[in-house]
């Protein structure tokens, strides 16, 4: 395992807890919360978190640019979701835990066709469509390259920071294949011709002065909503495609790509968490589980307008991540396992050419 892919092993870590931090604090209700006191801490570690999915993106991008396209990929994410969306859903209903309903029923069998996973979603699609839009990097000269980047920064980024979603090119504020599309042309610029020729702290410190200054800027718009009684757009700075959001994106993924991890221990540890983070996002967004977990099983609004919600927050996500690390580790050799074995066999023997793209 090359130094840089340690790096951004560890960026895959840090992108998923960063997740499930954005989740505690927003549909644990953190952020809603009316103690103007309190919602500094919250913001600001939103503010740092915000980066996640794009980062993660960018990382599909720098790698795939260079991979094939195989199926089994998509059949093992299929596998996880549908495992783990259905079991859950069935375990709860067990445990009396929820009613039967015939659309929660619906959406944790099917979750992918009701769309309760928008990232597996938008990323298989990408995936899907990464052979065609590799064989159109090809063909495209450095400055071409460079030119389309530039258009695509200013048309689905810049412009969806200062017009209003329905006048902006991408209303969803990042949340959708398009905005995946020009993440992952800018991974693949990285991976295919970025030179670094400077001290690579400086993405940590550009990445941080950023994200302090949005920070900043998201609180005084606040305190002058609280004060004046206007609408509070603060939460518009927050958008995946806004450009102080997708810079600092930018600059942490090219830190991260650039640190020298020489311990061995510290790249097998790496090596064995990474696999399985992504069962983090699917075990703790099930769509059933999300409410019963923040409100009945962590009780997260006893901690609303508490000061030691700072103290607090954090152990939960250390909590939930591991937790979600070890069920992962199980089920992904067992269960996991057993079933894309059935569907991979019924695959194999279907009259096909061409499973794997180039």
């Amino acid at each position: 395992m090359s130094e840089r892919k340690v790096g951004l092993d560890i960026l895959k870590i840090f992108a998923m807890i960063m997740v499930l931090s954005l989740h505690i604090l927003g549909q644990g209700g953190f952020l809603s919360s009316n103690n103007s006191n309190l919602i500094a801490p919250a913001l600001l570690l939103e503010t740092f978190c915000i980066v996640a999915v794009n980062c993660y993106v960018l990382i599909t991008g720098y790698f795939q640019v260079d991979l094939k396209f195989k199926f089994s990929k998509i059949l093992k994410l299929w596998v996880k979701i549908f495992f783990y969306s259905s079991a859950i859903y069935l375990i709860l209903l067990f445990l009396n835990k929820t009613q039967f309903s015939l659309v929660e029923c619906l959406e944790s069998f099917f979750p992918f066709f009701t769309k309760r996973y928008w990232f597996i979603n938008s990323y298989i699609l990408l995936y899907i469509l990464s052979p065609f839009i590799n064989k159109f990097i090809r063909v495209l000269e450095k400055k071409e390259y460079e030119m389309l980047l530039l258009i695509l920064f200013i048309f689905f980024s810049v412009f969806s920071s200062f017009l209003p979603g329905n006048f902006s090119f991408d209303s969803t504020g990042g949340y959708g294949i398009i905005w995946f599309i020009v993440l992952y042309l800018f991974g693949a610029y990285i991976k295919l011709y970025w030179k670094d020729n400077y001290n690579n702290n400086k993405n940590l410190y550009i990445y941080l002065l950023i994200t302090i200054g949005s920070f900043l800027v998201s609180l005084f718009i606040k305190y002058l909503s609280a004060k004046f009684n206007f609408y509070d757009f603060s939460t518009s700075l927050f958008g995946y495609n806004t450009f102080t959001v997708f810079l600092a994106s930018i600059f942490l993924f090219l830190y991260f790509k650039n640190i020298n991890i020489k311990s061995t221990k510290i790249k097998k540890w790496v090596g064995k968490i990474v696999p399985l983070t992504l069962g983090v996002y699917v075990i703790h967004e099930q769509s059933v589980l999300r409410k019963i977990l923040y409100f009945d099983i962590l009780n997260l609004d006893i901690w609303w307008n508490d000061i030691y919600q700072m103290i607090v927050i954090p152990i939960f996500i250390i909590l939930v991540f591991f937790i979600c690390i070890l069920i992962e580790k199980i089920t992904i050799n067992t269960f996991q396992k057993w079933i894309f074995n059935i569907l991979e066999k019924i695959y194999l023997k279907m009259p096909l050419k061409n499973k794997d793209i180039a």
